[in-house]
């Protein structure tokens, strides 16, 4: 069904999960994925991070953000095509990962609100605050996505 390039949303209503668990099946696939690449690539670099709780939170943290861009791609695309488009242009929230190596404190706290930023402020500060804001702002996307997903009417 997938390879057709017209709109997923008519593709899914055929399916018997319908729309809703589709998506939960789609998402649910990348996360796991997600958490255990992030997992496997923090075992690699072992040296360089603190603990094992450590880089479950941080394959923890990946994997809902990867869930967060799959929900930014499908709200946003119509197609394949677009998808694709879109999926280039989420790559600018990687950019607020750097902010942090400029002197502009509004540029951090800009940088505060997406979730990229504090995959590296965790990295480099081991701070528990740090690692619960980051926790907070990754849930508050996901939980605003899922909410306007499940909100929205079927296209």
């Amino acid at each position: 069904i997938d390879d057709r390039d017209g709109s997923i949303t008519e593709l899914m209503a055929v399916t018997p999960l319908g729309r809703g668990g589709y998506l939960f099946n789609r998402l649910l696939l990348i996360a796991l994925l997600s958490f255990v690449y992030t997992f496997l690539v923090c075992v690699f670099f072992a040296e360089m991070l603190p603990g094992f709780f450590f880089v479950l939170f941080l394959a923890l943290l990946q994997a809902i953000y990867a869930s967060v861009v799959g929900l930014l791609l499908f709200m946003g695309a119509e197609d394949k095509v677009k998808g694709l488009t879109y999926a280039k242009a989420l790559n600018i929230m990687m950019l607020f990962a750097l902010s942090d190596l400029t002197d502009m404190r509004w540029l951090h706290i800009v940088s505060g609100f997406f979730p990229t930023y504090w995959f590296s402020k965790m990295i480099r500060s081991l701070d528990y605050t740090d690692m619960l804001s980051g926790l907070f702002v990754h849930l508050l996307w996901i939980v605003f996505l899922a909410f306007r997903f499940l909100k929205s009417p079927n296209k």
